[in-house]
């Protein structure tokens, strides 16, 4: 798992809970879910993307992998991208652009790829999926972990999304963390998003703010078949 946390910005406001966010989820994919994890706080352009190059070059079809972004995110010409701590309003050299990211996933060689954003306009990754009417769960957990998924969960869609509400956590980040460390069996990412896709709309709009989960299957990024099956041990 790739776990990027970003609070420290030199020409955007500061964020308050991207590092505990990352923090937290990583004790809880190491400890529950036995992933080997690379957390990187206020990382350059550069350092996210020779991370993301190394898996390209290390990880096999029966890894799996998880990239979790939060920090700020920023839309120009219909794009969604990641900010990195050095990234200015007017000039986009250290953003991270959504295709820069879907062309790394395709380079993976990992069956499961799951993609969580907490950061604004992150829903500009992904493509619309209507699963209330999907067949996402149908299939037995061991064939969808053999199928070639990459797929996002993001706090918001095109969206401003909320920093903090969450205690020391974002209320996205709080709801995705209590989730995981209560499961105790197999389950699947999409199980994982409606269990806290009400939970996140609810507490946001306690702020004033309607902020909507999403789950997607990335474009052009070499998904073939839902989903990301999750194993507590």
């Amino acid at each position: 798992a790739l776990l990027i946390g970003i609070n420290s910005y030199k020409y955007f406001q500061d964020l308050k809970t991207p590092i505990n966010d990352v923090n937290r989820l990583d004790k809880i994919l190491k400890q529950k879910y036995k992933f080997t994890t690379n957390k990187l706080i206020n990382p350059s352009r550069r350092d996210v993307l020779k991370q993301i190059n190394k898996y390209t070059k290390t990880l096999s079809k029966s890894d799996n992998l998880i990239i979790y972004f939060a920090g700020h995110g920023m839309q120009k010409s219909q794009e969604g991208f990641w900010l990195t701590k050095e990234a200015e309003k007017d000039d986009d050299i250290d953003w991270i652009s959504n295709n820069t990211i879907v062309r790394k996933l395709r380079e993976i060689k990992s069956n499961n790829v799951l993609v969580i954003a907490d950061s604004c306009f992150s829903g500009l990754l992904t493509r619309g999926l209507n699963i209330e009417n999907n067949s996402i769960n149908e299939s037995p957990l061991e064939i969808l972990h053999k199928s070639k998924s990459r797929i996002a969960i993001t706090s918001g869609g095109n969206e401003p999304v909320l920093d903090g509400g969450g205690g020391e956590n974002s209320i996205f980040a709080a709801s995705l963390a209590s989730e995981l460390e209560k499961r105790s069996k197999a389950f699947s990412a999409s199980e994982l998003f409606l269990s806290i896709q009400k939970k996140v709309i609810k507490e946001t709009l306690s702020f004033g703010i309607k902020q909507s989960p999403i789950i997607l299957d990335i474009p052009k990024s070499g998904h073939e078949n839902f989903d990301f099956i999750f194993n507590p041990n």
